[in-house]
């Protein structure tokens, strides 16, 4: 293969010669996620937000394939949603692309894109090589919007820029966002036994607690291993949403987990897996949201999800919820609630795997409460070593060969 040389077991992989230059080899039939950001809606903050201006977001892929397509969202939109030239290319760092790796994406044939109402779309296959691994630049020129669907908090910056700065090498006047507006998802065909992972949970998966632009995300974390293991073979899907919740709705724009199942795991592209990690925002919400729900209410939503997921033929595994006292909205009556969870979780029988992070994070002096090594500060939320103790909790042999029913 001309171009990427894959790397595993980092969490920025270096590039060391020009990538994405070498024509695909016979395409294989298996599309798989190898990147996800789950969608919230977001009231613009002036009339006609982001239009006329080149949004660059970085995408830090999982598995890799010989060729690529994206996923261009107007879920949330009250109107078409529409862009000019819309780009990819590889990573040099912040807002700039390596030189020679720029290409345009097209949909349905077209360089111009509109989206209808609720609707996502799905570009043109990009017949490149790309390893697994690596940070890809997507390059979006809007020019209509309205409500804008959108992915907050996402721990990593993405450029605007006024003008068309699709192709451009670099955004010199460019500003830093903290959000991912309409890209919802990137998919690469690789191997005919590939799969992807879903990991469904909150702002603990989404990586809030882990170090900006450096993709160390539990699930970026659990991608490297799987990459050692795997190579191109298991794509993960992040599908974390900062203060999601499984039943409770912590904000109008916020889906819950049992809302959104179908359209941030089951539409998922080679969808084989599913790691759930929710339910701590449901316990400790009370403080802005009205009553949390009981422990019996949040069991029976892991059953509906469990029911949903091995109905389309998909294996669910489970993380036991964090410790979270001294967290703003810990309480006593809180933490017996998240006690009675994690036995079901751990002692129920009905995942079809556990993985306990409540055992391996918390306070050996302390069980009630993170272990300070892992705690980023809130008492909520891993820090960047706790992410990579998540994602060691994973037995990846989970993952040697997708469920037949899953496809």
């Amino acid at each position: 293969m001309n171009g990427f040389r894959a790397m595993a077991c980092a969490s920025v992989l270096a590039i060391i010669a020009p990538p994405i230059l070498a024509a695909a080899r016979t395409l294989p039939d298996i599309w798989t996620t190898t990147w996800e950001a789950p969608m919230v809606s977001a009231t613009p903050t002036s009339p006609g937000q982001y239009e006329g201006q080149t949004i660059r977001t970085i995408a830090h892929i999982s598995a890799g394939g010989h060729a690529i397509r994206l996923r261009i969202s107007n879920e949330f939109g009250t109107d078409y949603l529409k862009f000019g030239e819309i780009h990819l290319a590889a990573s040099a760092g912040n807002s700039v692309i390596l030189s020679g790796t720029d290409h345009l994406v097209t949909f349905a044939g077209r360089k111009e894109l509109s989206v209808p109402v609720g609707a996502t779309a799905v570009s043109d296959p990009v017949s490149l090589e790309v390893p697994p691994g690596i940070n890809l630049t997507i390059s979006l020129y809007v020019t209509k919007t309205n409500q804008i669907s959108d992915h907050q908090n996402s721990e990593q910056y993405s450029y605007l820029a006024n003008g068309d700065l699709t192709a451009a090498k670099a955004m010199p006047g460019s500003t830093t966002i903290y959000d991912r507006p309409f890209l919802t998802g990137i998919d690469v065909l690789g191997s005919p036994i590939a799969g992807s992972v879903v990991a469904l949970g909150d702002s603990i998966t989404d990586g809030n607690g882990s170090d900006t632009n450096q993709n160390d995300r539990w699930p970026d974390d659990l991608a490297a291993r799987l990459i050692a293991a795997y190579n191109n073979r298991v794509g993960v899907g992040n599908a974390g949403i900062s203060g999601n919740a499984l039943i409770s709705r912590p904000a109008p724009t916020n889906p819950v987990a049992t809302g959104r199942f179908n359209q941030d795991v089951l539409a998922q592209p080679g969808r084989c897996w599913v790691i759930l990690l929710e339910g701590i925002n449901d316990i400790g919400n009370t403080l802005c949201c009205g009553p949390a729900p009981s422990a019996d209410e949040l069991i029976s939503a892991d059953r509906e999800l469990i029911a949903t997921a091995h109905g389309m033929g998909l294996k669910i595994f489970a993380m036991t919820l964090l410790p979270y006292q001294g967290a703003f909205y810990y309480t006593a009556a809180g933490e017996q609630k998240r006690e009675r969870l994690n036995a079901f979780i751990r002692d129920g029988g009905e995942f079809d795997a556990v993985f306990d992070t409540d055992a391996a994070l918390r306070d050996p002096k302390n069980l009630l409460q993170l272990n300070p090594i892992y705690d980023s500060g809130d008492h909520l939320h891993p820090n960047a070593a706790g992410d990579q103790v998540i994602a060691d909790t994973v037995d990846i042999s989970l993952f040697r060969q997708p469920p037949p029913a899953a496809r």
